[in-house]
């Protein structure tokens, strides 16, 4: 998953994400998330499933989703382009089973 400026994801590579996340979790496997820095892909994705799977990250908008998970992962600095995927499709990436 590469991350310019400009969106090239695509609702697919979501639901992947969640289809392996919900097959590690139905059998009780931990789960790393990481791309090369931290900071922006691999943390988006976990900003993602804390507000599809837990209390810990609100689901309500991505604007306030991103403020709490600052506060659980000061180092997060979502890149233009997840971030702007993210505000713009965050319901309908909410609804992926």
């Amino acid at each position: 998953m590469i991350d310019p400026e400009q969106p090239l994801f695509q609702r697919e590579m979501f639901e992947d994400f969640f289809s392996f996340v919900n097959r590690r979790l139905e059998n009780e496997n931990r789960l790393l998330i990481h791309c090369n820095q931290g900071r922006s892909r691999s943390p988006s994705l976990a900003l993602l499933l804390l507000a599809t799977h837990t209390d810990e990250v609100p689901s309500g908008s991505f604007v306030e989703a991103r403020e709490v998970f600052k506060g659980l992962y000061p180092k997060y600095q979502p890149s233009r382009g997840i971030q702007s995927y993210l505000q713009n499709n965050w319901d309908d990436l909410l609804d992926i089973p």
